[in-house]
């Protein structure tokens, strides 16, 4: 009976190649985590995945069980040291050391920085600086005693170059690649490899619908890539594979940018003084896939058309109100191309989640979605008062 076929992730790899090992991903359940989780047990490794939410280790639960692949699954808050720590000290006693770690959690919204609240810049660069830094603390600490081991952070390309409106999550990631190279020349002569991997806008069903949600978005996205097409996270996650692999021994402190060439910048002419047009679109590989769940700390496409500032202020007034109206403090941390965040607070009972989120595109049928129960009767409350405004 022939053996079932790898992830498109981990095709390039020898079956084993990860044998023996333990491997720690955080965000690890969807999108470009779940990629990397689904290449590495597939490649032998017993894989802990690690998220805040439960609900997003039901693929890797179920296809693992399928695959009879060694998964388990962890509900972990990166924001939170202690709860890091012992999640690092109970790995290791119960599963056992830990060889890999991937730091691919992270958290973002699109915002222009004047609106930016406190709580925003303080979540995002909670999970993606503070978190990263937690997690390669206290499981970097075995490896450095074992005298071996691999981390890989994951980043963007807009550490180094900017990008409007996601100044929190351009300060982190830059921060993260500072981090990475210095713990790179820190911990080399100690056995540990510290890499990163900067991947460019690949197709996932969290980008698409904040990013790039219409078909005109999409294209101006899909033109900014000399490629002349988005990625696939299992393109990106085999190379995330490599970075971890035996064949990238000799290979520490480096990031590696996985955009087809979204970064370099298309350039306004071609050998010659011919003006230069977009290429045909690239042929995929055979081992991409299709789009599947995911966040989007990934994707760098402009964030150009963001709700209109007259539309969101006429949101945010009836948000208030209605916040009021239920006894709450409320912070709107900012907008994407289609959604809102809402932080409710009770004074005497703080939240440090977004408990309700506005459909700022679909005002007149007063999308709200609840992310916390407490706010079920505010939603209601807000959900009329949109209907009725608009």
């Amino acid at each position: 009976m022939s053996a079932p076929p790898l992830p498109p992730a981990a095709r390039a790899f020898s079956p084993g190649t990860f044998a023996n090992r333990v491997a720690v991903v955080t965000g690890g359940g969807t999108g470009l985590g779940l990629e990397m989780s689904r290449g590495l047990a597939a490649l032998g490794a017993r894989v802990v995945v690690a998220s805040r939410n439960e609900n997003h280790h039901v693929a890797i639960r179920d296809e693992a069980a399928r695959e009879g692949w060694r998964v388990e699954t962890v509900v972990l808050d990166v924001r939170e040291a202690a709860a890091v720590e012992r999640a690092a000290a109970d790995v290791e006693a119960r599963i056992g050391p830990v060889d890999v770690l991937v730091n691919n959690a992270a958290g973002n919204f699109v915002c222009p920085s004047e609106r930016l609240s406190a709580r925003g810049w303080r979540a995002v660069v909670g999970i993606s600086l503070d978190g990263t830094f937690f997690c390669t603390r206290y499981f970097g600490k075995g490896m450095l005693a074992r005298r071996r081991g691999d981390v890989l952070n994951v980043v963007a390309t807009y550490a180094w170059t900017g990008m409007p409106g996601v100044v929190h999550s351009a300060a982190a990631k830059a921060g993260v690649l500072a981090m990475t190279r210095t713990l790179a020349a820190e911990w080399a002569p100690l056995g540990v490899r510290v890499n990163a991997i900067a991947p460019g806008p690949f197709e996932s069903a969290g980008a698409a619908a904040n990013l790039w949600p219409d078909p005109e978005s999409r294209e101006r996205v899909r033109e900014s890539i000399p490629l002349g097409r988005f990625g696939g996270a299992a393109e990106v996650a085999a190379q995330a594979l490599w970075l971890l692999s035996p064949s990238s021994a000799w290979v520490t402190g480096e990031c590696l940018v996985v955009d087809g060439g979204m970064s370099l910048g298309r350039g306004r002419f071609l050998s010659g003084g011919a003006a230069a047009g977009p290429p045909a679109p690239a042929a995929e590989p055979a081992f991409a896939t299709e789009p599947g769940p995911a966040r989007g700390p990934a994707a760098e496409p402009a964030p150009s058309g963001v709700s209109r500032p007259s539309e969101f202020e006429r949101l945010e007034a009836l948000v208030r109100a209605a916040a009021a109206r239920h006894g709450f403090r409320v912070e709107v941390t900012g907008w994407t191309r289609k959604t809102f965040d809402v932080y409710l607070e009770h004074p005497r009972e703080r939240s440090s989640e977004p408990m309700a989120q506005i459909e700022s595109y679909a005002t007149v049928d007063g999308a709200v979605k609840v992310l916390d129960a407490r706010a079920v009767a505010f939603a209601d409350d807000l959900r009329v008062a949109i209907r009725a405004a608009f």
